[in-house]
């Protein structure tokens, strides 16, 4: 997935790197300038009833348990 800035001549590319990773959510508030972007391993509401039997994602872990995931960032300008 790739975001850019052209105005800024910023730009991000994103590559979830764990298998695990199944969706991406991006978050830009309209009073602000920033945008949040995060790999996710589920659905938004992974227990909601629209997903039916769907796998949604969701993790769950023992008291003790861990998980890890990787994304790989690489910045760039879009303008060159």
């Amino acid at each position: 997935m790739t975001f850019a800035d052209p105005a800024s001549n910023y730009g991000v590319h994103i590559l979830g790197l764990s298998p695990e990773l199944r969706t991406i959510q991006v978050y830009a508030p309209p009073t602000k300038q920033f945008a949040a972007i995060e790999e996710q391993f589920n659905f938004a509401d992974p227990f909601g009833k629209e997903w039916g039997s769907m796998n949604t994602g969701m993790v769950t872990l023992h008291p003790g348990q861990s998980v890890v995931w990787h994304v790989r960032l690489a910045l760039f300008q879009p303008n060159k």
